[in-house]
């Protein structure tokens, strides 16, 4: 199956695990970043490299969560994140 193009990019993907840093299993963590913060990168890289370079054109939006404005004691780790993803962008 091929499929088109890829005109629009919509990064959405996000887990949490609310609680304490010192209750955090680094597996957890892992989890996390990599589906939050690296999953934004590597959909953005493959978007870019396949599709929107070769067309010169495309968008790509990347969708965070409001707790890293307002921010809440157990999302230590959920804070960064929308940072980040700005970053990235």
């Amino acid at each position: 199956m091929q499929l088109g193009p890829v005109d629009i990019l919509v990064n959405n993907a996000g887990i949490t695990r609310d609680m304490l840093a010192i209750q955090m299993k680094p597996t957890d963590f892992t989890r996390v970043i990599d589906t939050n913060l690296n999953g934004v990168f590597y959909c953005s890289q493959s978007a870019f490299s396949t599709s929107m370079l070769r067309s010169k054109r495309g968008r790509i939006i990347n969708i965070a969560s409001i707790i890293g404005q307002t921010g809440n004691p157990l999302s230590l780790i959920h804070i960064s994140e929308p940072t980040r993803q700005a970053e990235i962008s």
